[in-house]
C-alpha cells in the first residue's frame, strides 16, 4: 500500500489515519484521536488527557489543535479547554455552566458554547 502525501493533501500529516503525532524532544509519539478526553492550555504549551489516565505536555498552544481536530468530535468549550464530545458525561449549567467528563473532571464552559452545546444537543436528541 503505498502511503505517499501529497502538497495539495487536506489532512496534514499531524493528523493521519485516526492518529495523532505529538512532538517530543527526540522526534514524535502516535497517539489515537479517539483516546484523547479532552486538552487544557497551559501557556504556549497544551495538556493533553487520555482516556487511560495518561496526561502529555506538549510544546503546540491549544489554537494548533483546535484547528486539527475541528472536523472530528472535539469543541473548544472554553479559550482554555477543547474537548472531545464522546467523553461528556454531564452537562451542568449551574455556578456559570460546566462539563464533567468520564473521569470525573468538571471542566469549565464558556456561557456563548453552553448554549451551542445545548443547542446541539437539542437537534442530535
Amino acid at each position: 500500500m503505498d502511503h505517499k502525501v501529497s502538497d495539495n493533501s487536506k489532512k496534514s500529516i499531524e493528523c493521519l489515519y485516526g492518529k495523532i503525532a505529538f512532538p517530543l524532544q527526540k522526534g514524535f509519539r502516535f497517539e489515537d484521536i479517539s483516546d484523547i478526553q479532552y486538552i487544557i492550555a497551559n501557556g504556549s504549551y497544551s495538556k493533553v488527557y487520555f482516556r487511560n489516565q495518561k496526561q502529555l505536555l506538549v510544546s503546540k498552544n491549544l489554537k494548533f489543535y483546535e484547528l486539527k481536530l475541528w472536523d472530528r468530535e472535539f469543541m473548544r468549550i472554553h479559550p482554555s479547554t477543547l474537548i472531545n464530545f464522546n467523553y461528556i458525561k454531564e452537562l451542568d449549567r449551574s455556578e456559570g455552566g460546566s462539563v464533567i467528563m468520564q473521569d470525573g473532571k468538571q471542566l469549565p464552559i464558556s456561557r456563548q458554547k453552553r448554549l451551542e452545546l445545548e443547542a446541539l444537543i437539542r437537534e442530535n436528541s
